[in-house]
């Protein structure tokens, strides 16, 4: 939940907090730094965060510096709590006090805190500096605190010690360990962070440092003593936390994927040097060429093995070796063994399929589709015009066409691949439809209507495209105006204009699984809130026996439907991150979105009103909504 004047908007930093429903803390929702360098965060950027969700409480300064250093080490910061409120007592209920300085990490068995019962009532705060009553708030707030997979209570004391090495984090009604160990590169290296003091402000021993390494099973021979100790020096010395490599493996080196390198023969002639690739992904490129007996269409570069490294605990790192590129000869084709070389055995047009390169039948135009030829319809095999498609003219093939030119305001159909090494210039009346993918230069009020992939180079403007696959751009890649619908997702350089122009971008649907989830949550929460109106009203000091018995029913069912609720958002959370993860259902804009763009997907819209640099565009289930990192 944040303040009513928040539009939700994360700082240029990529951070956005988020204040809890109860708001009495603040956590991270989301960080993504838009630079790919996790040090680039500053307390200026949490404290314009703050500022931004109306914040009034200060925090701790020392806790958002150990944020910051988390972030800097690479280790995840998402859902950490920055600052909370004073959560208020009640009189003869226990509540958790903590025995020791949180800016300060804990070791294994240290005692974080213990129970104490408040003599009397005592109001809280909010993060907005409000008061908060003990009697404003339900019975769940008064119970005992929960202990996280960190820590552990402890039979003899009675209080909570930790489980390792880390920083407490202390969450209204949770309190926890977060380990301050990173382990990272397939477990070959782990990254620390040393502090000056000790949850009990004692200068740190390198002792309990070694120990806690010891602890986690880490092999002697891979712990790196001078690192550790030059960074406990710096940090008694400086008073301020070290990040170091605490463990050093040896990684694997895994072998290098097969791949299979054009010849220069068939580079596209009239397509920008940015959209060109040596290594191409044949699956996707629509590389078409007329060539002569004997040409060589390419090389087959053969994967290579990997080399086994070993982690920070003694285990083998398998190297995994290369995958071969999977692609081979195909009809008059002829591989040769000693080189890798793919030689063409006759006259024709080269065609990739998934697997194989061929060279196949053909019907040449070598002028113009024009009065010349009237329309063109082919029964059976593939097409290569050798200049332009003109105005009024259509043009219908089986399989491929390749236009050496462009194509005009004109009606065409193919049954396999569409390349045209120039543009496509319409008026209204014209259209292309195609099977397979269409490729092309550039593209002007266009009507196109795909089954497989649609890519450009320079730009599509005003157009109108439909296509099942995903539109991408590996040159200047500008859409300005127009509506473009992708069902597998979209990635451009530019969206949009300085000039406002409507440009509208649909993406894919929201599975059936995630709306499931969505309309469960709503259920719930709708039974919670009627379930807190309903406690609100009763009187709780003067209930009679069968009263107070049916009170216990009603905190039951809430707990239960508490309990559902976060495990359905930790389902959600968990989508959401493949969401992000996933190359399908985003937009991604590498450069910029320019302020009147649309953009929907999954059926949630946004309208830009801000231009915004390199933004990936995901649906996020958590929050229903779209978001971007």
């Amino acid at each position: 939940m944040t303040a009513d004047n928040s539009e939700g908007i994360p700082g240029s930093s990529g951070l956005e907090l988020e204040v809890s429903e109860d708001r009495m803390s603040v956590k991270v929702k989301n960080y993504s730094p838009t630079t790919g360098s996790h040090g680039d965060l500053s307390l200026e950027d949490i404290y314009a965060e703050l500022k931004r969700l109306d914040v009034v409480m200060q925090p701790v300064e020392s806790i958002l510096k150990n944020v910051l250093l988390r972030a800097w080490s690479g280790s995840s910061i998402k859902d950490l709590t920055i600052m909370t409120g004073v959560l208020p007592r009640k009189k003869g209920v226990r509540f958790f006090e903590h025995k020791g300085n949180l800016s300060f990490p804990v070791f294994k068995d240290i005692l974080i805190g213990t129970y104490t019962t408040a003599s009397q009532d005592q109001s809280g705060r909010n993060v907005f500096g409000r008061p908060v009553s003990p009697n404003k708030l339900g019975p769940e707030y008064f119970q005992d605190i929960a202990i996280g997979p960190g820590c552990r209570m402890d039979q003899q004391s009675g209080g909570v010690v930790a489980k390792g090495y880390g920083l407490v984090q202390l969450d209204p009604g949770k309190v926890d360990v977060k380990p301050l160990f990173r382990i990272a590169g397939e477990k070959s290296r782990m990254v620390s962070i040393i502090f000056p003091k000790d949850y009990h402000e004692i200068d740190m021993q390198l002792d309990k440092i070694l120990n806690s390494l010891e602890d986690m099973k880490v092999a002697e021979n891979m712990i790196d003593y001078q690192a550790i100790e030059k960074a406990l020096k710096n940090a008694l010395k400086t008073k301020s936390p070290q990040i170091t490599i605490a463990a050093r493996g040896t990684p694997a080196k895994h072998g290098r994927n097969g791949f299979f390198e054009l010849a220069r023969a068939l580079e596209p002639e009239e397509v920008d040097d940015s959209d060109i690739t040596r290594r191409v992904d044949f699956r996707q490129q629509s590389v078409y060429r007329s060539v002569p007996e004997g040409t060589l269409l390419g090389r087959i570069h053969h994967a290579t093995q990997g080399r086994d490294g070993q982690d920070i605990f003694g285990n083998v790192i398998t190297g995994r070796d290369g995958k071969e590129c999977g692609l081979g000869p195909g009809e008059n084709v002829r591989l040769d063994s000693s080189t890798g070389d793919l030689v063409a055995e006759t006259a024709g047009l080269v065609v990739f399929s998934e697997k194989q390169v061929s060279i196949i039948d053909f019907l040449q135009v070598n002028g113009d589709v024009s009065l010349s030829t009237g329309n063109i319809k082919l029964n059976k095999g593939s097409l290569e015009v050798m200049g332009t498609v003109r105005d009024g003219f259509s043009v219908r093939c089986p399989e491929h066409l390749i236009v050496h030119k462009g194509i005009d305001d004109a009606q065409v159909l193919a049954g396999g691949n569409i390349e045209v090494q120039g543009g496509i210039v319409m008026k209204g009346s014209g259209y292309i439809k195609v099977k397979g993918t269409l490729r092309c230069k550039f593209a002007e009020n266009a009507s196109i209507m795909a089954v497989g992939q649609v890519s450009f180079a320079n730009n599509l403007t005003n157009c109108t495209v439909t296509c099942k696959d995903k539109v991408v751009s590996h040159g200047k890649g500008k859409v300005m105006g127009g509506r473009i619908t992708a069902e597998k997702g979209m990635e451009v350089r530019e969206l949009g204009s300085g000039y406002g122009v409507k440009t509208e971008v649909n993406i894919g649907l929201v599975p059936q699984s995630i709306q499931r989830l969505l309309n469960e949550k709503k259920k719930l929460r709708y039974h919670k809130n009627e379930i807190n109106k309903k406690i609100s009203s009763m009187d709780l000091k003067n209930s009679s026996p069968e009263q107070k018995k049916a009170i216990q029913e009603i905190m039951h069912t809430f707990n239960v439907i508490q309990e559902r609720l976060i495990k359905t958002d930790r389902i959600l959370d968990e989508k959401r991150e493949e969401f992000k993860k996933s190359t399908n259902l985003v937009l991604k804009v590498t450069n910029t979105v320019y302020p009147g763009s649309v953009i929907t997907i999954s059926g949630k819209s946004m309208y830009v009103r801000n231009q915004m640099k390199a933004c990936k565009f995901f649906y996020d289930p958590v929050d229903d909504r779209i978001s971007w990192s």
